[in-house]
């Protein structure tokens, strides 16, 4: 299963640092932030996978998570 976020600033100037974590059911497989895979400490907690990111919002962002 793919799930897509699209980040979006809704203003121009100093870019906001995001920190951003959705907490997805099952295991996640691969992360991709904007179309590269990224390497991410992923945490297990109830069964859920929480996706950590942290990264500024100076364009629209993309974050796909691939799980099973």
């Amino acid at each position: 299963e793919e799930i897509n976020f699209t980040l979006t600033p809704e203003r121009v100037g100093i870019p906001p640092l995001i920190i951003f974590e959705p907490s997805i059911s099952g295991t996640v497989q691969k992360v991709l932030m904007d179309g590269k895979s990224a390497e991410l400490n992923l945490k297990s907690i109830n069964g859920q996978t929480v996706v950590p990111i942290q990264l500024p919002l100076d364009s629209a962002r993309t974050m796909t998570i691939i799980n099973e």
